[in-house]
């Protein structure tokens, strides 16, 4: 407030120079909606990350969190409503009954993997893998001696 303006005066002047404000606020929106006086909402998000990040890690520093993880959270929280995660499906596991079945087949029929991968319809690696499972087995031996 200078010497000439009276108290009303002076905030309607303070009022205007708002509104002015304001307004400029607006128009600059309008130009750059990532930008909200003169700070990229962008490098705002990444602040706040750090924030939450640095929070949870002084209240649970035995189980620390990355800003990796803070995103992954709000991403699962935009898209499904819910920071909990999905369900996952677990992959089928081969009986034993069926790991030998497989090394029977390996070593009567003298097949690749591929041909019985086809066969059973299971993938190359799983026959390699049972095939190699089944050579330890096969290579142990558990006989007693009893001639001792």
């Amino acid at each position: 407030m200078t010497r000439l303006e009276s108290p009303a005066q002076s905030k309607q002047a303070n009022n205007t120079r708002i509104i002015k404000e304001t307004h400029l606020r607006e128009e600059h929106m309008h130009r750059n909606p990532l930008s909200f006086k003169g700070i990229e909402i962008p490098s705002l998000y990444k602040k706040l990350r750090i924030v939450v990040c640095n929070l949870f890690n002084a209240k649970c520093p035995d189980h620390p969190i990355t800003q990796s993880t803070v995103s992954k959270i709000e991403s699962n929280f935009r898209e499904t409503g819910d920071v909990k995660d999905l369900p996952k499906s677990e992959r089928q596991k081969i009986s034993q009954d069926k790991k030998i079945d497989i090394a029977r087949t390996v070593y009567e029929q003298g097949l690749s993997h591929k041909q019985i991968g086809d066969r059973l319809n299971i993938n190359d690696s799983t026959i390699t893998q049972t095939a190699q499972w089944h050579d330890d087995m096969s290579s142990k031996s558990y006989k007693c001696d009893t001639d001792s």
